[in-house]
């Protein structure tokens, strides 16, 4: 089989997922006023200008076939960490974790809403996946190749203050901190394994309980199985992000199967639809 009936192929097998995506978008008659949309429309001068005036932290990537204006974010957003599971020295070069300026916006304002859910970390599997090596050079490319899709995987709490007993009149801080009656902490047994995501993290593939073919958000939205304050959480958060028109495409374990695990966060440049699943 030779090179074009070979692409001719794969675009046979592969169109079906993006299709079913795209027959769920909505567009909305007040698209042009989404900050998805006005993000995707910005350049390399205004976008960089953006986090500027932001004072984000971050760094310009010289090289990123595929983005259009590549970056590498250094600190929080809003007090909350963006980060794969790669190690700080591999974190510094690593290409998963170089994004599109644009899509640094989204996450910025995203930040706003997990502060208020005193999200400290969130962990992503990637933001950028490179193109193959011999992808044209001054090609801009869309979705994880270009750098404008974050795969969410984690949300980390920031851990609630332990409780202290009332301090008596005249009692100091520590007096009452002794008095304080100690609660055992129940014994694990050899044989009892972890179940679910930490009591201060809030999981997709832990939490989520959703299933193919559900729906997230608005009216008519499935319930989460089995429900849980975590689930319920988590589906607040990624509808209220939703909501905002922060990203156009959202999709959850909800989509397909490859999503099951992730919460898939995009903004796409030249359109003015939206896909929440």
């Amino acid at each position: 089989m030779d090179a074009a009936l070979l692409t001719a192929a794969l675009l046979l097998v592969l169109a079906p997922g993006r299709s079913h995506a795209e027959s769920k978008a909505e567009f909305p008659a007040d698209a042009s006023q989404a900050k998805a949309v006005q993000y995707a429309a910005l350049d390399h001068r205004r976008c960089i200008e953006a986090l500027e005036q932001r004072k984000i932290n971050f760094s310009i990537e010289k090289e990123a076939p595929g983005v259009l204006i590549p970056v590498r974010l250094l600190g929080p957003l809003h007090g909350v960490t963006w980060r794969t599971d790669f190690s700080a020295e591999q974190r510094r070069t690593t290409p998963y974790e170089v994004l599109d300026c644009r899509l640094l916006l989204a996450l910025d304002d995203f930040s706003r809403i997990l502060e208020k859910h005193d999200v400290e970390e969130v962990r992503v599997f990637s933001f950028w996946r490179p193109p193959a090596k011999d992808w044209p050079k001054d090609k801009i490319a869309k979705r994880h190749p270009g750098g404008l899709a974050a795969d969410v995987r984690l949300f980390k709490k920031r851990p609630k203050p332990a409780e202290e007993a009332p301090k008596q009149d005249g009692e100091t801080k520590e007096q009452a901190k002794r008095s304080s009656p100690k609660k055992k902490s129940p014994r694990k047994s050899k044989k009892q394994k972890k179940k679910g995501s930490a009591e201060n993290e809030l999981s997709v593939l832990d939490d989520f309980g959703g299933k193919i073919g559900g729906k997230a958000c608005g009216k008519g939205a499935t319930p989460p199985k089995p429900d849980s304050a975590k689930a319920r959480e988590l589906r607040e958060i990624y509808c209220e992000a939703a909501g905002g028109r922060l990203f156009n495409v959202m999709l959850s374990p909800h989509f397909d199967k490859h999503h099951f695990n992730h919460f898939h966060l995009e903004v796409a440049a030249g359109v003015k639809w939206f896909i929440v699943d």
